[in-house]
This record gives C-alpha cells, sequence and structure tokens, in this order.
C-alpha cells in the first residue's frame, strides 16, 4: 500500500526527530564524558595532560603574559572553584555534570554545569566544549558567543566589538587606552619586553552591547571584569580603565595568589583607572567628602564580605583609591606591593580574614604605632591633600584670563584653574557647554553624550562638556566616556556657585584636566540640557 505525501512527510519527520535526537544524546554523552575525564586527572594530579583538553587558543590566552596565580594547578583553568580548591573538591567532582545542553543544532558546542554541595555549600560552574573531530575540547563562553562580532585593533588591544559597539571605537578613544597602558607601565616599571609582548599579541578586549551580555559571558552582572582565566577584559564600556588597571598590575607583580584584599586590589585599580565611565580625578575627589562625613569609615571596607557589601553602592572605591595612596606615601611603592602580596591568597583565607588580622598588616606596613593612630594619620592626611584632590569647586580663581566670552557664557584660565561662567535670563539656569572639536571624533558616536541626549541630537564631534544646572556641575569627556570631575552643591555647598540675583553659575576646573585646550580658541557651542 501506497502511503499519502502526508503520512510520508510525518515519518519523515519522526525519522528525522529520532536521529536528531540520537545525535544530541550522543553529543551530551560525549560532552560529559569529556568533562568527568578532565576532573579525573585534576583529582590524579595529571595537570599537563589536562591542560591539553582546553582549546589550543585558550591555553595561549591564559599564558600570554606569564602570569602564574601561585597554587593553582593549572593555569587556563584558574577561576573555577573545582581548580581553585582541588584539595576538597576533589571529592565532589562525580558526576561532574547531570546534562549538557547544545548551543548550537547540532552540538558543535555544548554547555554544561558542575554543580554540588561542598560543606553545605551550593558549588557552581560553568564548562563550555567545542567538538574537535570526534572530541570535546574545552573553551572560554566569550569565544562562542563573540564568534561573529568584528574586530578593531589599537596598539595594545585586540577589541571583539558588539556590532551595534562598534562605531563607538572612535581614533581618539583607542589612542587614550593605548596611552593608559603606555603610562601604566611607566609606572609599575614594566620593561620594554613585556611591553612588545603586549604590542605583538595585544590584550583581548569583549566591547559587550550591556551589562547583560556581560552577565551571559561571564554569570555576574556587572559593567565590565577581568577574566583572571583568559587575561580577557569582558565590558560594557570601553575604555575600561579600571579593568585594564587590573590586569596591569597582575603582569607586574607576575606571580602571586589569585584572590588579593579588594582594599588593596580595587583602591589601586582606582587610583589609576578610576572605575565604571567616572575617572580617577572626579572619584578621589568624591572619597574625600565620603571619608570626612563619615559616610564610609574603613572599618566598614575592610574585609572582603565588608567591601563586597559596599561595592554595589558604589561608595567603598573612592575611599579605597584615596586609602592606597596613603599606604603608599607611608610605605612606598615597593611597601606597598609587599603589603599587596601578603595580603592575598590562593586558598579560602580572604573569605575569613578578620579585621584585627587585616589591622595588624596594614599597621606594620604604614609604621604607625596602632589601628587608632593609622586612623588618625590617614584622616589627617585626607586633610593635607585635599586642596590638590579637589578637581572642581565652586566660584572663579584668582588671577585668571578671560579666553572665550559668547555672552551668556565666558571662559578664563589662570596657571592651576579653567572658570566657567553662564548666565541665564528668567527661569532654571542649566545646559552644557560643548568645546575643542575633536577630527578623531568627525562622523563619530559618543555613548557618553547619548545617554544625555537620547539620538535627537547629533554628535559633532566635541571633546568634551560641561553640563551644569543649579544643583551640580560636571566635567565629560566624550571621545572616553568619562566623568572627569564634579561639584555638588550639596556636597560641597557654597554661595559662589550660583548667584540667584544675577542668575550666573560660576563653576572652576583644574586646568591639568584640560591640558592646553584654550592655548587657542577651540570651536564651542551651548546646548540645552
Amino acid at each position: 500500500m501506497r502511503l499519502s505525501l502526508k503520512h510520508a512527510i510525518v515519518n519523515a519527520l519522526i525519522c528525522f526527530s529520532i536521529l536528531f535526537l540520537a545525535v544530541s544524546s550522543r553529543a551530551e554523552e560525549n560532552a560529559i564524558q569529556a568533562l568527568q575525564y578532565y576532573f579525573d586527572l585534576l583529582s590524579s594530579e595529571n595537570y599537563e595532560s589536562a591542560a591539553m583538553l582546553w582549546s589550543p587558543a585558550a591555553q595561549e590566552r591564559s599564558s600570554r603574559f606569564r602570569i602564574n596565580y601561585t597554587d593553582i594547578p593549572i593555569r587556563v583553568d584558574a577561576t573555577s572553584p573545582v581548580v581553585r580548591n582541588l584539595p576538597t573538591m576533589r571529592y565532589h567532582i562525580t558526576p561532574a555534570a547531570k546534562q549538557a545542553v547544545s548551543l548550537e543544532d547540532n552540538g558543535r558546542v555544548m554547555q554544561m554545569e558542575y554543580s554540588s554541595i561542598v560543606s553545605d555549600q551550593l558549588v557552581r560552574w560553568p564548562y563550555y566544549a567545542e567538538r574537535q573531530g570526534e572530541y570535546y575540547q574545552f573553551i572560554y563562553p566569550q569565544d562562542f558567543y563573540t564568534a561573529a562580532w568584528p574586530i578593531v585593533e589599537s596598539k595594545y588591544f585586540r577589541i571583539h566589538a558588539h556590532p551595534d559597539k562598534q562605531v563607538y571605537l572612535n581614533p581618539a578613544a583607542l589612542e587614550e587606552a593605548d596611552r593608559f597602558v603606555e603610562r601604566l607601565c611607566d609606572s609599575l616599571k614594566i620593561d620594554k619586553a613585556v611591553r612588545a609582548t603586549m604590542a605583538g599579541s595585544r590584550i583581548e578586549y569583549f566591547f559587550c552591547d550591556s551589562d547583560s551580555t556581560v552577565a551571559v559571558i561571564t554569570g555576574q552582572r556587572t559593567k565590565g571584569m577581568l577574566d583572571l582565566a583568559s587575561n580577557d577584559i569582558i565590558s560594557a564600556d570601553f575604555p575600561h580603565f579600571h579593568e585594564v588597571a587590573h590586569l596591569l598590575i597582575n603582569i607586574s607583580l607576575k606571580e602571586i595568589p589569585l584572590q588579593t584584599l579588594p582594599l588593596l586590589r580595587e583602591g589601586f585599580a582606582v587610583r589609576e583607572g578610576g572605575r565604571w565611565g567616572k575617572r580617577a580625578t572626579a572619584l578621589l575627589d568624591l572619597g574625600v567628602y565620603l571619608y570626612k562625613e563619615k559616610l564610609v569609615e574603613l572599618d566598614s571596607i575592610l574585609t572582603a564580605e565588608a567591601f563586597e557589601s559596599s561595592a554595589g553602592a558604589d561608595i567603598a572605591y573612592p575611599v579605597a583609591g584615596l586609602f592606597v595612596s596613603y599606604v603608599i606615601e607611608k610605605a612606598t611603592l615597593p611597601g606597598f606591593w609587599k603589603l599587596y602580596r601578603e595580603l592575598s591568597f590562593t586558598d579560602l583565607t580572604l573569605d575569613t580574614l578578620g579585621h584585627l588580622a587585616i589591622r595588624r598588616k596594614l599597621v606594620a606596613a604604614t609604621g604607625v604605632a596602632d589601628w587608632n593612630a593609622m586612623l588618625e594619620d590617614f584622616s589627617a592626611y585626607l586633610d593635607r591633600v585635599s586642596d590638590a584632590v579637589a578637581v572642581a569647586r565652586a566660584g572663579n580663581a584668582d588671577g585668571t584670563k578671560e579666553v572665550a566670552n559668547g555672552g551668556n557664557f565666558k571662559v578664563s584660565q589662570s596657571k592651576e584653574w579653567v572658570c566657567f561662567e553662564f548666565k541665564g535670563d528668567t527661569g532654571a539656569v542649566h545646559g552644557n557647554m560643548l568645546f575643542q572639536k575633536d577630527a578623531r571624533l568627525a562622523g563619530g558616536r559618543s555613548h557618553l553624550f547619548e545617554e544625555q541626549y537620547g539620538l535627537g541630537q547629533t554628535f559633532e564631534g566635541y571633546r568634551y562638556g560641561v553640563r551644569f544646572d543649579q544643583n551640580e556641575a560636571g566635567l565629560y569627556d566624550y571621545a572616553t566616556n568619562e566623568l572627569v570631575a564634579k561639584y555638588i552643591w550639596g556636597i560641597n555647598p557654597s554661595a559662589d556657585y550660583f548667584d540667584e540675583t544675577n542668575r550666573v553659575i560660576r563653576i572652576r576646573f583644574r586646568a591639568e584636566l584640560l591640558k592646553n585646550v584654550f592655548a587657542r580658541k577651540p570651536a564651542m557651542q551651548l546646548l540645552a540640557m
């Protein structure tokens, strides 16, 4: 009996489904077997063979800058909780995974999750495997999720840019990113051979469209992070100087335990690279206020747990940056790195390290009598440096010379300050003074500018802007998408800021932030906010 066309199609679909399920089941089984074999090699301390189960690209990237994490048995998988705590975890790694999920219809790339209860704690970690012939090799998730993204290169960076983000990689931002690497390499005394390696192989940078995409890749919803296993930077911001600083610190130190006390680790990165679109200049200025007003106290950010609990509010970082500067002044830079190493750990010690143990280390490094003496000394340090740290203040400065006058705005400059004066007629006084057109930004876009104006206002390639209203004023860099300096009346109230009678705002910023911008009359434009 001949089958109807309908029955033939149904039978074909059934056969295809059975075949697909068989292929999927076989792929899932093979991937799980590969992970179990990998764990068995780790458990038997056959680390060289275990490392070979990773893709050549993953192995190369993990060893690219010759950073060695002390007592981590397999560098390519350094951040996995299985590898980080192998003496304990080797008793909890069977089964390696209960299921594998195909990220493509043909089972080429599989995702597995290790999951187990260890010491009453749930431990979970994803693994990604790509089929090579009959076998699976482990890969980093960013290599799968960003495989089709376009690549843009600078001297030190290979940027895998989400297609929607490539347009924001303007030449000015790329040059600033390279300049930051060179400046920090100078500060950290990273030698020419290492710099040549960095320029030859480059830092892999994954420029995501959102923190949601960062979360898909890393498992953490954050603006950006340095992946310690791969040395890759994965961020929804570019250039994310803070994460670059973390990498360069590790390159400089060469060998270090995997985890460092956040107060020191994050403090140094803030001091050098700011954080999340805020330059160090703006954050350290804010930090003086936060500490003096007791909104943040050292004891409240001392331990790893305490720091992380404050991190969400973004107030721990500015004070940490100031404290690191204080420690460096007291202990010198070599003394600071000695302390940095002493408060770095491979095992779980950092999670249990208490206030007293940390206090003893800090007191010894700074050479003060005791903890209370150090708190007094740190407070005195802030009093002494607060004027130097200040980058935005109300009012005009003495000894200025007028460099621009547009009727409703005036710009004057002294050796130390650039002063802006904005006059309104009636109603609120607010706007954005744009200045210094940069040819490298011509035809480009700035995501910071678009955050402020949306797509209704065309970005015309101005490098800087002073955005102001009656409550605050900020200096912004639209090439690097950073807040450079900020004055907030509620934090530092002054009658010099807003003259209500004459409807005039007066604000000044450190001249060093704008270098020689006003040495020649730059193009300027005043926009409404």
